[in-house]
């Protein structure tokens, strides 16, 4: 595949999907001659002492005895910042999302395009970070690249965190830091109190994602709310959120909307048994029918807006709405107007697409 940031080099290697290595790249070749070298991506993410599922009664023992930090958990695309060398040694920096070795043009949704987007509001931070060792990720997020939390902001960026070569993960400063501590005893009484704090939030109406806890020894636990994922533990489907949380990433590696029922079927079958997706199979057509219904209409909008040489402004937003419903029914209005300007639509609003 040809780096789009680096259009001179055409690599040559694997990219894989396997949950340990998920995402990870084995270069073999840089431009037709062997550059033999290994990318550790981001990677899986589980709940305190590696279990799966948040109904796993947690204990002092299932959380590293060291320093650790929590930051709220972003609802978006994660971006990996990487490098690589040709034959010559020559270090070159490129982005990626988990499952495609480059970002692209040519699928979906243009994900270099909308990448420069966020990049253009600040690009000191991309500048310095590419100086520093280690790969470094960033969630992509806002209502451009929604998935299920409705942020107020078009489209923005957040460091996330680092990894260096062994593959240990760590946060370079406190910046968005919401809490922190210096040992397991703190980790597993915090951790059960942002548990509470999500669930109740969650129950509130507020759709929280939840939370990360980076400790010092490069281990990264996530935290979420046990009714966001209660479909996960004891029923025998699969969650209908989960399932177009998946559809949706699954777009960050399809060339066609017509793949994504098949990239989601895989996606699914990363986590769960055959016979919980074969069980699931209605409630993953049909969920995944509303996430291509949605994203077809979010993409068609976004480019109308754009071809008729608009971004979203509340003060312009007349004269857009106007403009741009010329190319859909009027019923969709309030649909087109949640979409382009990130004001909250209900979830059945958003899903009554298909």
């Amino acid at each position: 595949m040809v780096d789009p940031y680096n259009k001179q080099n055409t690599v040559t290697g694997i990219i894989f999907r396997d949950i340990e290595r998920y995402g990870d790249l084995d270069i073999t070749h840089v431009n037709g001659r062997e550059a033999s070298q290994y990318v550790i991506a981001t990677p899986k993410f589980y709940y305190p002492g590696h279990h799966q599922s948040p109904r796993h009664a947690f204990t002092l023992m299932d959380f590293p005895d060291t320093s650790f930090s929590v930051y709220e958990k972003l609802d978006g695309t994660n971006i990996l910042m990487f490098k690589y060398k040709d034959a010559d040694g020559k270090e070159f920096v490129s982005f990626k999302t988990r499952l495609v070795p480059f970002l692209r043009t040519d699928g979906f949704k243009d994900w270099i395009a909308m990448w420069k987007q966020v990049v253009d509001k600040r690009p000191d931070i991309i500048s310095y970070m590419t100086t520093l060792p280690g790969n470094h990720a960033f969630e992509m997020y806002g209502f451009l690249n929604e998935i299920l939390v409705k942020y107020e902001v078009d489209i923005d960026f957040r460091y996330l965190y680092t990894i260096n070569e062994k593959g240990s993960i760590f946060h370079r400063g406190n910046v968005d830091r919401v809490d922190g501590g210096t040992d397991r005893c703190q980790a597993l009484s915090i951790y059960e109190l942002y548990v509470t704090d999500a669930e109740r939030m969650f129950k509130d109406g507020k759709r929280a994602e939840g939370f990360m806890f980076y400790f010092d020894d490069g281990t990264v636990y996530k935290c979420k709310p046990i009714c966001v994922v209660e479909e996960q533990g004891d029923s025998p489907f699969i969650g209908r959120d989960d399932i177009y949380v998946t559809a949706i990433n699954a777009s960050e590696s399809i060339d066609t909307v017509d793949e994504l029922l098949g990239t989601t079927m895989q996606l699914l079958a990363e986590v769960y048994d055959e016979k919980k997706i074969e069980r699931s199979k209605p409630r993953i057509e049909d969920t995944v029918a509303e996430a291509r219904s949605y994203l077809l209409v979010q993409k068609e909008a976004m480019n109308v807006m754009k071809e008729m040489g608009f971004s979203w402004s509340e003060e312009n937003k007349a004269h857009i709405m106007r403009a741009v419903m010329q190319k859909f029914p009027k019923k969709m209005s309030s649909k087109i107007y949640g979409m382009l300007s990130g004001k909250k639509t209900s979830k059945n609003e958003k899903r009554g697409l298909a």
